[in-house]
């Protein structure tokens, strides 16, 4: 087949979406389609060292579209981000039309969820189906992130764009079982959940954390709104500084949102000799550091919409 896929996150961008549509762009190459991807410039999150080539199958046609950089919080500065990217996938997609080039299937894949204004205009200028990728519930899981607030405007705009696109789409996949129950809610669309996953090749051989040392607690990812990662980090300080737990050391690998915060009670509880914040890194390093590590921690703050998902990281 030939695959149009729409996703403004894409590697090398260090997210959990661009990785996960990275990989399965990969596996559709691998089994024979033709694949061209309509991505966002990259502009979440980079480390050195990181190479295309292992990320992605070569073979994969990789077309970028503009995004406007989000330089400041609000609303209308993250809907004129996300807007720039659907402009540029439109656009890009009619250039692919007018070369005569011509998909049998879009696949287009939210989060954010204007990328389904992408996906439905260029289905109906292709004339061919769309299966729509939700891998995060919106609004909602934007209200969850402290990008919208709920029961305002841009809220109920975009709960009628999520309704929109569920009942326009030919096609619907998903994260999770209470995913797919919780979409059935607003539309008679066809719906396959398609867990995420990992690809074993990624991950190095299984190491066992050297014994009588320190130990490490360790969490790679994002640093954002939902992962409430304050709450690891203050409870860590105190178990820590009341003498509750000795000999271990938490470090947090990544950046996000919420990383000046971090820094900052970090600094202020003079807690630097034994919680460590580091940069990203490359996903082969990250499963290194993983593998080594004593025990890794992940979380997600208390809310409706997050419980109906499995974070990627359970898998990682």
């Amino acid at each position: 087949m030939k695959i149009l896929v729409i996703t403004q996150f894409f590697p090398p961008d260090i997210t959990a979406a661009a990785f996960r549509i990275g990989d399965m762009t990969t596996l559709l190459s691998r089994a024979g389609h033709e694949v061209k991807v309509l991505a966002g410039e990259p502009h979440k999150g980079s480390a050195d060292g990181i190479k295309m080539d292992e990320l992605v199958d070569p073979k994969v046609d990789i077309i970028r579209c503009r995004i406007k950089p989000l330089r400041q919080a609000g609303m209308r500065a993250y809907i004129g981000h996300y807007l720039s990217f659907v402009r540029s996938a439109i656009s890009k997609g009619m250039e692919l039309k007018k070369s005569g080039w011509l998909p049998d299937a879009i696949y287009c894949s939210s989060p954010p969820l204007f990328v389904g204004l992408a996906g439905r205009y260029l289905k109906f200028r292709f004339g061919k189906p769309l299966i729509f990728e939700v891998r995060d519930i919106w609004p909602d899981s934007a209200v969850a992130a402290g990008q919208l607030s709920e029961g305002g405007k841009a809220y109920k705009v975009g709960r009628m764009m999520e309704k929109n696109f569920y009942r326009n789409a030919t096609h619907i996949t998903c994260v999770a079982q209470p995913m797919a129950e919780y979409i059935r809610g607003y539309c008679k669309t066809p719906i396959s959940v398609v867990y995420n996953g990992i690809r074993e090749e990624l991950v190095p051989p299984t190491a066992l954390p050297a014994p009588n040392k320190v130990k490490t607690l360790l969490y790679a990812g994002n640093f954002g709104h939902v992962q409430d990662m304050e709450l690891i980090v203050n409870g860590f300080i105190e178990a820590t500084q009341t003498g509750t737990i000795e000999n271990w050391v938490l470090r947090l690998i990544g950046t996000g949102a919420k990383l000046d915060e971090l820094n900052e009670i970090v600094d202020a509880k003079d807690a630097r000799g034994f919680v460590q914040i580091d940069p990203p890194v490359p996903r082969s390093v990250i499963f290194d550091e993983m593998l080594s590590a004593d025990a890794l921690y992940l979380s997600l703050q208390k809310s409706f919409v997050l419980e109906h998902t499995i974070p990627s990281k359970v898998f990682d």
